[in-house]
């Protein structure tokens, strides 16, 4: 999770926070042959999704707000339901991270993702994330990062252009530093002949 930055997240976050890739309680991985349809329709499919995920939700005490994607992925023969949570903290409605998968032909339980509030690492990890794509505590915030942004601009360009006149001032002192010596010089060298 947070970008490239895994190892680095991994390696200091660890050792004092419990975190775990998403989809961490992998249930039933038995292999499946993947090339006839599932044996589970789409509508079942769909119904029994709705109903694991308000039996999670009640287990995990979190209310499903609505519901975002419901897909079936040939390759892994598994359906996928995400839905938005009470323990999504993004503002925005199309993102959520509250997620299950289950198995196409047998509709065991894969996997279920909470995003926040189960896993101390995993919820600073989102809330990280979500800082920095600015996707949470509104407009004042996506104004106020914006304005960051924006200072952050004018301070490097200032600061290149006090650089660059302090570069031309110590030219201008060393070229009248070259004159200065050399009339001196000059004038020092026609006297001790």
């Amino acid at each position: 999770m947070l970008f490239n930055l895994g190892p680095v997240y991994h390696r200091v976050f660890d050792p004092i926070f419990e975190y775990h890739e998403p989809a961490p309680e992998t249930m039933d991985m038995s292999p499946v042959n993947e090339t006839h349809p599932p044996r589970i329709d789409y509508r079942t499919a769909l119904a029994m999704a709705e109903k694991m995920m308000a039996e999670q939700a009640k287990t995990h005490g979190f209310v499903v707000e609505s519901q975002t994607v419901f897909e079936y992925q040939d390759n892994a023969c598994e359906y996928f339901y995400n839905v938005r949570s009470s323990r999504d903290i993004a503002d925005r409605d199309h993102i959520s991270f509250t997620t299950l998968t289950f198995n196409c032909n047998t509709g065991k339980l894969r996997s279920v993702h909470i995003p926040s509030g189960e896993y101390s690492g995993n919820t600073i990890a989102l809330w990280l994330q979500y800082l920095h794509m600015v996707w949470t505590l509104g407009l004042p915030y996506r104004i106020f990062v914006f304005l960051l942004g924006i200072l952050m601009a004018m301070l490097s360009a200032t600061g290149v252009y006090i650089w660059w006149r302090k570069q031309r001032v110590l030219i201008q002192i060393k070229h009248r530093l070259k004159q200065a010596a050399s009339p001196a010089a000059a004038a020092a060298g026609g006297r001790s002949r």
